[in-house]
């Protein structure tokens, strides 16, 4: 099964319990174990900012 975990993030944050979800059938792609948190919020708000002209 793929998770769809930033294990860089978990590394370095070192929290005490990690909780996930996973809801596949719902996805139509899966991600792999190369997700990084912190890139996907870059990239999500630079989309963001773009699509409603935020400076």
């Amino acid at each position: 099964m793929v998770m769809n975990l930033d294990k860089e993030y978990i590394e370095r944050v070192k929290p005490d319990i990690v909780v996930t979800e996973t809801i596949e059938r719902f996805m139509p792609v899966l991600q792999t174990d190369e997700f990084r948190l912190e890139e996907f919020a870059r990239d999500r708000l630079k989309e963001y900012k773009s699509r409603y002209n935020y400076k």
